[in-house]
């Protein structure tokens, strides 16, 4: 041919590629489009694990069938909306694997939003993933750009900090800009101990059952918070509420050790909340400890 790039790239059905014995591609696959890249959904997807796979796009990267099984990746999407789907657990690369196509490391969706989740109701977990977990650990995730990085949907399973997930709020390389988000068709929550996410964007958290995060390593900017009724918890360093909504439930607010609490006008840097804050609550009973 003559060496230009694919209009874009579809993949319309199962693709599944070895890695392993011969016949096997073991170098790395990769997939470069003068426009988007994206599967059909359904069963469609690319499975090549524990396989480097290389998506160079300049449009929407999305991968969303049940047939995605991806090994170690490199994104980049000039600026577009960028979709992972994995049945297995994947790797989030932090070196580049193909600088043939100036593929920067980890996943480039600047300005656009990031999406990474599992196919149907996988358990998440966000620091630790001794004994092969689904999810992603600080480093990973600090090798994503984007204005908005999502993990999960409606459809997955619990939402686990296992780890301290600390991200940088910024519009440079291997920054988040606007927005973390978690969704769960499940709980949301850490467990405990010096556990937690800093992060000083937007934290957004869509949950289906309880959301409790209770380590002292949160340090939250400003937090939306759902649970379809369930209770909430939220212990942080000083933090602002956008909203939150636990229906007829109960949401407790608390800070980390024993430092003073202000309502009312609390002041920059001090724990408390003002009136507008506490009127942007929705629940059965709000407590604070």
């Amino acid at each position: 041919g003559s060496g230009s790039l694919a209009s874009s790239i579809t993949i319309a059905g199962p693709v599944s590629l070895s890695q392993g014995v011969a016949p096997a591609i073991t170098g790395g696959f990769t997939l470069v489009s003068a426009g988007g890249i994206q599967d059909v959904g359904g069963g469609s997807g690319i499975s090549y694990s524990p396989g480097n796979l290389t998506l160079s796009a300049n449009g929407t990267i999305s991968l969303t069938g049940s047939g995605n099984n991806l090994g170690t990746v490199v994104a980049n999407s000039a600026g577009n909306n960028i979709t992972l789907t994995s049945g297995t657990p994947f790797v989030i690369s932090t070196a580049a694997l193909d600088p043939n196509f100036s593929v920067i490391a980890g996943i480039q969706g600047q300005g656009a939003t990031v999406t990474l989740q599992p196919v149907g109701a996988t358990a998440i977990y966000l620091g630790d993933l001794t004994g092969g977990l689904w999810g992603f650990t600080n480093t990973q995730l600090n090798a994503v750009t984007a204005a908005n990085l999502v993990i999960g949907n409606s459809f997955s399973g619990p939402i686990l900090v296992n780890g301290l997930i600390s991200l940088t709020q910024g519009s440079g390389a291997n920054q988040i800009a606007s927005s973390l988000q978690l969704v769960s068709g499940g709980t949301i929550g850490d467990n405990g101990g010096s556990n937690g996410i800093r992060y000083a964007g937007g934290l957004f958290l869509n949950s289906g059952g309880t959301i409790s995060f209770t380590g002292s390593g949160n340090d939250f900017g400003t937090v939306t918070a759902t649970s379809s009724g369930n209770n909430i918890t939220l212990t942080s360093q000083p933090f602002d509420i956008a909203s939150i909504n636990a229906g007829t439930a109960i949401v407790t607010l608390q800070p980390i050790g024993a430092v003073p609490v202000v309502l009312g006008s609390p002041g920059n840097g001090v724990w408390g909340f003002d009136n507008a804050e506490l009127n942007d609550i929705t629940a059965d009973i709000v407590t604070g400890k």
